[in-house]
């Protein structure tokens, strides 16, 4: 009998309750007879998770799947730990935009949809401290990542931002 590998996704940004979920929704769509979930199955089961997506981002996300070998091949069925892989990979990606977005809005005082440089600084030095960045190191990035003349960046800005430092 083949050993099930050990699942660790302590490295995701979920909640112990996502894991629950993704189990129970690949148990309501897996064959019985196999075990697996098949492909066509995979939009129903994230449907019954919340995560309304369109059938290219399904398909990109199963692409990881579909090289076997040099044969690039469509995977047919998927395994309870390949689509807790999968499923909790994007809710992982989910919850860091829910989060990037609170803390956009949080530091966005003034409330325009966009941060200045005061607001960027005030985050950096004061949230970010344990990153012990250089006022010139965030000046350089907020001038970087800025495409506004008055220097504000938007909150794909601040992504881009966060992404080029962290």
């Amino acid at each position: 009998m083949a050993e099930e590998p050990v699942l660790d996704f302590s490295h995701f940004h979920i909640h112990p309750n996502d894991i629950q979920e993704a189990m129970k929704a690949f148990k309501w769509f897996h064959s019985k007879r196999s075990g697996l979930l098949k492909r066509e199955d995979i939009p129903r089961s994230f449907d019954s998770l919340g995560l309304k997506l369109s059938q290219s981002e399904i398909t990109k996300m199963l692409s990881s799947f579909d090289k076997i070998g040099e044969i690039h091949e469509e995977k047919q069925q998927f395994s309870l730990p390949e689509f807790l892989h999968i499923t909790l990979k994007k809710i992982h990606q989910i919850n860091m935009q829910d989060d990037l977005m609170a803390l956009f809005h949080l530091y966005d005082l003034d409330r325009k949809g966009k941060l200045s440089k005061e607001e960027i600084q005030f985050l950096a030095f004061k949230l970010l401290a344990d990153l012990q960045l250089r006022p010139s190191l965030v000046d350089g990035l907020i001038s970087q990542t800025s495409k506004d003349v008055s220097g504000l960046i938007d909150y794909k800005q601040f992504v881009r931002l966060l992404a080029q430092e962290l």
